[in-house]
C-alpha cells in the first residue's frame, strides 16, 4: 500500500451515502479519531492567531468542499490531487 501525505493539509474525494451530505460529523470524527491517537509527531507550536481562533496546533476548524458535478469534474479533482502530491514532491 502507498502513502502519501503532505506537510499541513489533505485531500480526499468521498461517496457518501444518498441523502447524506454531513461533512462536518465525518472531519470531526477523522480529526478526532487522529489526535486521540497521534503521538505528538505533528504537533507544532501554536501560534497567536490560532490560539485566538481556538485552534489546535493540528487542524484548523474549517474545511472546503465541493460537489462533484459530473465525470470531467471528478477526472479534473483526481488529476488537481494527484498533481498536488507530485508538485509537492
Amino acid at each position: 500500500m502507498q502513502r502519501w501525505s503532505l506537510p499541513d493539509h489533505l485531500h480526499c474525494i468521498w461517496t457518501l451515502p444518498p441523502d447524506d451530505a454531513d461533512f462536518p460529523t465525518r472531519w470531526r470524527l477523522i480529526k478526532t479519531g487522529f489526535t486521540k491517537h497521534d503521538d505528538s509527531t505533528c504537533q507544532i507550536e501554536r501560534t497567536g492567531s490560532r490560539i485566538k481562533k481556538g485552534e489546535q496546533a493540528i487542524w484548523q476548524h474549517r474545511y472546503w468542499e465541493h460537489f462533484l458535478r459530473d465525470e470531467l469534474d471528478f477526472e479534473q479533482h483526481v488529476h488537481y490531487i494527484h498533481y498536488h502530491l507530485v508538485k509537492h514532491g
